[in-house]
């Protein structure tokens, strides 16, 4: 229950916390070389894989409660939810290694995949009243924050 609880009230708070603290070593290790780019690719070990992987157990082996969790139904959907955090985990630790139109192809997947959840958030919202954390809590802002910040920053990038 404590776990749960930290979740809901830090969920997104712990893996910023994490890529803070990296960026704020390697700045200090080798000053403000690259640091876009290793920001970036903090973005997508951190936030991308460690944020997909434990949705693949969630919505597999823990569907029932994650739907509860949520406000909706368990469903077999939930397994192709499962397949597709799977896939983006990888993604994100591939990122680390490939990098140019391999950080866009992810970045593209990801946003057409996090901004309709984060539309179907806000349709819970307004339509079922449902504010429970799995809706309305921190993985909605992450839904449309987290894309946001990798789009801007490829910007960047491309651009300097």
């Amino acid at each position: 229950m404590k776990i749960k609880k930290l979740f809901d009230d830090y969920g997104i708070v712990i893996p910023l916390i994490v890529l803070l603290i990296t960026m704020f070593v390697r700045i200090i290790s080798y000053g403000m070389v690259d640091i876009v780019v290793i920001l970036i690719n903090n973005i997508f070990l951190y936030l991308v894989t460690f944020q997909f992987a434990p949705s693949i157990f969630m919505h597999s082996i823990g569907r029932k409660n994650v739907a509860k969790y949520i406000g909706w139904e368990s469903s077999r959907f939930q397994y192709l939810i499962a397949g597709y955090s799977l896939s983006m985990a990888i993604l994100g630790v591939v990122c680390n290694y490939f990098q140019g139109v391999f950080w866009v192809v992810t970045i593209v997947a990801v946003t057409i995949f996090l901004w309709p959840c984060a539309i179907g958030h806000i349709v819970e919202m307004v339509k079922s009243k449902n504010f429970k954390a799995g809706n309305a809590g921190y993985i909605f802002y992450w839904d449309v924050f987290m894309p946001l910040s990798l789009i801007i920053l490829l910007t960047i990038h491309f651009n300097f």
